[in-house]
């Protein structure tokens, strides 16, 4: 027998009958105006990663699966200073191959995301506000920033070819790439990923699922955008 603390793997251990809920998600999964990405908000210890186990299990149990999981618990790349390296290493493993352009260009861009200005000018948001950006426009490096926004352009397109690509060999309708422990990184690498996915990631045949307390992303916003007003709910 597990440690209590540890999340449920079947349905026989869902005491708390979350089997309900995991159902209503994943047949929100399947249909075709489905988000992009889904929140499972909850505290710590509120049964988010035994509610991502749920979904996996009950998938498994239908006949035809047309859908297919990537969990991927962030916090255990933390420390390599961007969690979405290993995740797109990860995904590249699904195709069995060495590493494609896509994926070495999706690497190469996303090294570069250490800078907020690159997703700020994406964005758009409060770019008025951006000392950095100002700055660089004043040494005349816009070539540069025109470079820098073509290769995330360049990015999205990459990664829509890598999700496509893992659909037609997996034979699904849809890859679901579930965020656990996002709440326990740091806030510099939670917010990046968040970002990442909001602006550049959100691609069809692909559904990100992001289990995270609320209340500490929403802190992390806030204090990031304390100058800009931005509040930490409303951006979520």
């Amino acid at each position: 027998m597990g440690n209590i603390h540890d999340p449920i793997q079947s349905i026989e251990e869902d005491l708390l009958e979350r089997q309900n809920l995991a159902e209503q998600i994943l047949y929100r999964l399947s249909e075709p105006d489905c988000p992009p990405a889904i929140g499972i908000y909850g505290g710590w210890g509120t049964g988010k990663s035994s509610l991502l186990n749920l979904i996996q299990v009950i998938n498994q149990h239908e006949k035809e699966k047309k859908i297919y999981f990537e969990v991927f618990d962030v916090w255990r790349y933390e420390a390599t200073g961007s969690l979405l390296i290993p995740l797109f290493v990860r995904l590249n493993k699904l195709l069995s191959k060495k590493m494609s352009s896509p994926i070495k260009r999706l690497i190469k861009v996303t090294s570069l995301f250490v800078s907020d200005i690159a997703l700020r000018k994406v964005s758009g948001i409060g770019l008025e506000n951006i000392k950095g950006y100002v700055e660089e426009i004043s040494k005349d490096q816009s070539p540069k920033w025109e470079k820098l926004v073509s290769e995330l352009e360049q990015t999205t397109a990459d990664f829509k070819e890598l999700i496509s690509q893992i659909v037609k060999k997996k034979n699904i309708k849809k890859i679901v790439i579930c965020i656990d422990n996002l709440d326990r990184c740091s806030p510099e690498n939670s917010i990046q990923l968040l970002e990442s996915i909001k602006n550049l990631f959100g691609v069809p045949s692909c559904t990100w699922i992001i289990a995270i307390d609320q209340n500490a992303i929403a802190s992390y916003i806030s204090q990031k955008y304390r100058d800009l007003k931005i509040n930490g709910y409303d951006y979520q």
